[in-house]
C-alpha cells in the first residue's frame, strides 16, 4: 500500500500544482524513460533472485562482494543510457512527439537521472526479500512514503523544472539509502535481526 502510494504520490503533487497539462508531459516523459529500464530491471530481479538465495545458503560471507559488483555493473550499463538523454533528450523527444510536448522534453533530464539511479539500485532489493531482512525492506518503504511526501510539499512552492530538480534529488538520497541498507543487510544473518 505505501509502495503504490509513494509510486503516484508525484503525479498527484503535479497534478493538484501545476495542473493536467504538465501532469501528462511528466507522465509521458516518465513512461517513455521508465518502462524498458522497468522491464530490464525486472529481469534481473529474478535472476538476481536465485543468485541470493544461492550465496546466501551456501556462501553468505560472499553476497555483499556479489551486491556490490552487481551495483557497479548496473550503474555502468546507465551511464550511456543518461548521457543520450541529457545530450540529445530534448531533440528526440520533439521529434518523436512533436513541438506539442517541449514539456515533456524538458523533464526528460531530471527524469533520466531518476530511473538510473533506480534502475542500479532496485534490483539489489531483492536481498530484502530474505526472511530475516524482510522488516528492513518495509522500514525504507516507510521512510521513502514520508520523505517524498514532506519533499514535495515543501516543493511545492517551486517552478516545475526546480520542482522536478528536488524530486530528483530526493530520488538520490533515499535510493543511496536504499543501497546502504541492502548492502548492510548482506552481512547481517537471521540471529542478528531487528
Amino acid at each position: 500500500l505505501v509502495n503504490t502510494a509513494a509510486t503516484h504520490m508525484p503525479i498527484f503533487f503535479i497534478t493538484k500544482i501545476f495542473g493536467s497539462a504538465l501532469t501528462g508531459a511528466f507522465g509521458l516523459t516518465f513512461k517513455v524513460l521508465y518502462i524498458p529500464m522497468a522491464l530490464i530491471s525486472g529481469s534481473i530481479s529474478q535472476v538476481v533472485y536465485q543468485k541470493i538465495v544461492a550465496i546466501h545458503n551456501s556462501q553468505p560471507e560472499l553476497l555483499f562482494r556479489f551486491i556490490l559488483k552487481l551495483f557497479v555493473v548496473l550503474l555502468a550499463l546507465t551511464i550511456p543510457f543518461v548521457t543520450i538523454v541529457a545530450m540529445f533528450g530534448y531533440e528526440i523527444f520533439i521529434f518523436v512527439f512533436g513541438s506539442n510536448w517541449t514539456a515533456a522534453a524538458n523533464f526528460a533530464i531530471p527524469l533520466s537521472f531518476v530511473v538510473a539511479v533506480r534502475f542500479a539500485v532496485s534490483p539489489l532489493s531483492t536481498v530484502l526479500s530474505l526472511n530475516h531482512n524482510i522488516g528492513r525492506g518495509v522500514c525504507w518503504k516507510i521512510l521513502y512514503f514520508f520523505t517524498l511526501g514532506t519533499t514535495l510539499i515543501a516543493a511545492s512552492d517551486l517552478s516545475v523544472d526546480s520542482f522536478l530538480i528536488v524530486f530528483a534529488i530526493h530520488e538520490f538520497i533515499l535510493y543511496g539509502i536504499y543501497l546502504a541498507v541492502i548492502l548492510h543487510a548482506t552481512r547481517v544473518g537471521p540471529s542478528k535481526v531487528l
